[in-house]
């Protein structure tokens, strides 16, 4: 029940939930390698998403009194899932509306490649994206040559078919 105690767990979690290899740059005293980094902006991107979502339905849905209460239970859920991490400060299984489908989501997806969260990972989760976009343009423009790049690196065919095929068994 302390705000403390949850916030400081939180960014824990989240710190956790990423590359070690990010980690160990900005412990070097390379911050911006974390930027430079797609998956990290993906992930970071994704979770800020979730838990701005989940909160808005939490306090339109009244399920905590306050914005600031939807916003801390939110926030927590979210990171602690994603990461794996299975630490709970409220009771999530009551919450109304799509928000367990995005916590199920985040609980499948994992955390970055290179850290101790599970699930799929962010990075095959981008590439999956990328490739379904892919695919899509290439209906639209059956002669268009797309290559899928990751941090400016095309990804070689095989690569792409062996992550495609381990999502979709792990699914």
């Amino acid at each position: 029940g302390s705000l403390y105690l949850e916030m400081v767990t939180l960014i824990f979690m989240f710190i956790a939930s990423i590359s070690f290899f990010l980690q160990y740059q900005v412990l070097k005293g390379n911050p911006k390698a974390l930027w430079r980094d797609s998956e990290f902006k993906f992930y970071f991107c994704v979770v800020a998403f979730c838990i701005i979502f989940i909160t808005i339905s939490l306090w339109w849905n009244n399920i905590y009194d306050s914005f600031f209460t939807s916003l801390r239970y939110s926030a927590f859920q979210t990171v602690s899932l994603v990461s794996s991490t299975g630490l709970s400060s409220g009771d999530y299984t009551g919450w109304t509306g799509s928000s367990p489908a995005i916590l199920f989501f985040l609980m499948m997806m994992g955390g970055c490649a290179g850290s101790t969260a599970g699930g799929i990972k962010c990075i095959r989760v981008l590439l999956g994206l990328k490739f379904s976009y892919r695919e899509l343009f290439k209906r639209i423009h059956p002669h268009a040559i797309v290559q899928i790049k990751i941090q400016g690196v095309s990804m070689r065919k095989d690569l792409i078919q062996t992550i495609v095929g381990f999502v979709v068994l792990y699914i």
